[in-house]
């Protein structure tokens, strides 16, 4: 008889990081480390890769054109991710901008968080058209009754090359680790 073997979880030993603005939480890589935690992103960078993750709390007042005529969460999360390609590429000195999506899927966590998973196309006056990202986009707004519209997770700067397959498996880890948990009461003696 064959004896059944477990594949080990390559997350065992992730920390975890605990919003208790928005009550929620997620897992992460042990060589990373918290580099920003404020209302508006937490941001986990890895020394030893020079590598930044930020996690971008996005409010509906942060529609970049809240006049789109694609007010669905989609159209909302495109707008943001495209805020998020920055104008000027500060490297090279080349202007760059995202004009599209060019490849997108939808994505739901384990814990009933749902959205998508958007590449988009970066053009350059000099360097032409690439496909960079990803960028996972979850919508949390009825986990936080509309405070926060999406949590964004993506490499930054977006604009450097695309991820290597390591870096999307954490992106993708760290997005299916994130859920809200309940607020805890604690009883107030009488």
């Amino acid at each position: 008889t064959p004896i059944p073997t477990s594949t080990p979880d390559p997350t065992a030993n992730w920390k975890t990081y605990s919003n208790t603005k928005y009550n929620f939480t997620f897992r992460y890589p042990p060589n990373y480390k918290v580099s920003l935690d404020n209302d508006l992103a937490i941001w986990l960078f890895d020394e030893s890769s020079q590598e930044t993750i930020s996690i971008d709390l996005n409010s509906p007042k942060a529609d970049p054109d809240p006049q789109d005529n694609d007010q669905s969460f989609y159209g909302f999360s495109t707008r943001v991710a495209f805020q998020n390609c920055p104008s000027d590429n500060v490297m090279t000195g080349e202007s760059t901008y995202c004009d599209k999506v060019v490849d997108k899927s939808t994505i739901e966590n384990p814990n009933s968080l749902n959205g998508y998973k958007l590449y988009l196309n970066l053009l350059g006056m000099n360097s032409g058209e690439k496909k960079v990202g990803p960028v996972l986009s979850y919508d949390v707004s009825s986990f936080t009754k509309a405070q926060l519209k999406s949590l964004e997770l993506l490499f930054i700067p977006i604009t450097n090359e695309p991820s290597s397959e390591n870096s999307e498996f954490i992106l993708d880890q760290i997005g299916g680790s994130l859920k809200f948990i309940e607020p805890v009461a604690i009883p107030i003696p009488t």
